[in-house]
């Protein structure tokens, strides 16, 4: 966590590092930063680094270094070992690889007169070779207000950089697309709701799905490696073959009553939230030992409910944890991390 020195116009901060221990959180470090930049929301290490504008925070020892990139420049994406950042000017965007600790710039693309941002940071396939959905607009404000089509939406290669498959972006919310990444691709939600399409990685259509007139609908759907494929998607929404999951998380279309693994969850009320629908941004993240099952807002990134799937029970989680506007939040599937003002806590899945 940061503490500005000066006031908050000032660029010099302490930043403390925590370790959460079996007595709860004890400090590791503590550091002087003469030019702090918050890290952006949602952000995760790249290798064991914090991004921090142009310097690097080691996780572990609060060891301060520059990052490789140029000056006036900022972080638009953190996936595991690869690092997208854009410069402020919009002349160029570069993908740096963290290469265990000897970073090289493994590509860079120049100025399209666009402006490239990430509605999550859901990749499809690995840091290598993965797609991650990216939006483009211009960097006039008076090209968007002109030309319908000015903001698109593509698939950007984490290979090399290059974008595939754009397409125009709707601005209505009613008519807005909806993607959800798979194992091997996407699904891409029809604007009337009734199916989905089928993409490939890199974006392009390899099929539709037509769901079946059933009475329910899936929430969550697990293989036993993660996320399905475009295949076991398919049998479940039109042939309502589940058989190849591990959890089956379903409601009816008004939303209650919702049923675990043909289970009917239990101890809901009007306190506990209903276990939402897992879309893009979305995840639902299965602890280690496979007992609990957080599902996350795809709008804030915070946990909504945590599932019991011995019990077939949902838990309403602390308020600390789910009031986003006073909290920052870190979570993974062994640990949810709270950042409420000075208090930092550490939450296991089993409470």
């Amino acid at each position: 966590m940061a503490h500005r020195i000066s006031g908050d116009s000032s660029s010099e901060a302490d930043v403390t590092g925590y370790r959460i221990g079996a007595a709860g959180a004890e400090r590791a470090w503590t550091i002087t930063m003469d030019d702090f930049t918050r890290l952006p929301s949602g952000s995760t290490p790249w290798g064991p680094e914090l991004i921090t504008g142009r310097q690097l925070v080691d996780i572990t020892t609060g060891r301060v270094s520059d990052a490789p990139w140029e000056q006036h420049s900022s972080l638009k994406l953190v996936f595991n070992n690869i690092a997208i950042v854009c410069a402020s000017s919009g002349d160029w965007c570069a993908g740096w690889d963290w290469n265990d600790g000897n970073p090289f710039e493994r590509w860079r693309q120049g100025s399209t007169g666009r402006n490239w941002s990430f509605p999550t940071a859901q990749v499809v396939g690995d840091d290598a070779t993965g797609y991650v959905r990216v939006e483009e607009s211009p960097r006039s404000r008076r090209s968007r207000s002109t030309t319908s089509d000015s903001e698109t939406s593509g698939f950007l290669s984490l290979a090399d950089g290059s974008v595939h498959n754009s397409s125009s972006k709707s601005s209505s919310k009613s008519s807005r697309t909806t993607y959800v990444p798979a194992a091997d691709g996407w699904l891409r939600q029809s604007r009337n709701r009734s199916g989905f399409e089928m993409l490939s990685p890199d974006g392009a259509s390899v099929g539709a799905i037509e769901p079946g007139a059933a009475n329910d609908e899936y929430r969550v759907l697990l293989s036993p490696t993660g996320l399905p494929t475009l295949d076991e998607y398919r049998r479940a929404y039109e042939l309502g073959d589940t058989g190849w999951a591990t959890t089956v998380l379903t409601s009816s279309r008004s939303g209650n009553p919702q049923y675990l693994n043909g289970q009917p969850l239990r101890d809901e009320t009007p306190s506990t939230p209903h276990v939402p629908g897992v879309s893009e941004g979305g995840r639902a993240l299965l602890s280690p030992d496979g007992r609990t099952l957080l599902v996350i807002r795809s709008s804030s990134y915070i946990p909504a409910v945590a599932v019991d799937l011995a019990t077939s029970t949902t838990t309403e989680l602390p308020s600390e944890v789910t009031n986003s506007d006073n909290t920052r939040v870190v979570v993974r599937a062994d640990l949810i991390v709270v950042v409420a003002g000075t208090r930092i806590v550490g939450y296991s899945p089993a409470g």
